[in-house]
């Protein structure tokens, strides 16, 4: 065998292998073309999730936000009524005290009312204010 055969014989194995690596290259790059678009849509639909997440974490948070307005609301109201039942509580016992004789010292101090509360309570139910006290 020659020389020129023997060369032309490597040249043609080198170009076959080059041609093997480039079809090989090129099923790679169709590959990899299809995993991107595969991965952009994916990353697309995440996107839309993530906002539609973002959305409704939004809308929780306000929701959340008027609850907390609407539960402190209700603590208070509740609070109010509390106070006020206190305070019902007070007076019936006050009228109590006077259908049971008692003075306006007595009523002042076991009620937590002031001498013009108990005055007024003894007028309105039946005991006569302590007149010789209102002076004091």
């Amino acid at each position: 065998m020659s020389l020129d055969v023997t060369v032309q014989i490597a040249v043609a194995a080198v170009a076959a292998v080059a041609l093997l690596a480039l079809l090989s290259l090129a099923v790679s790059m169709v590959r990899l073309r299809r995993d991107h678009r595969a991965l952009r849509a994916e990353c697309a639909a995440l996107q839309g999730e993530l906002g539609a997440l973002c959305a409704g974490a939004s809308g929780m948070g306000t929701h959340l936000s008027r609850l907390d307005q609407q539960v402190m609301r209700l603590g208070e109201r509740q609070d109010d009524l509390e106070s006020h039942d206190t305070l019902h509580r007070e007076y019936d016992r006050a009228v109590k005290l006077v259908r049971e004789g008692a003075g306006v010292e007595e009523i002042m101090s076991q009620c937590n009312l002031i001498r013009t509360e108990a005055d007024l309570l003894m007028r309105l139910h039946g005991g006569a204010p302590e007149h010789g006290q209102a002076a004091a």
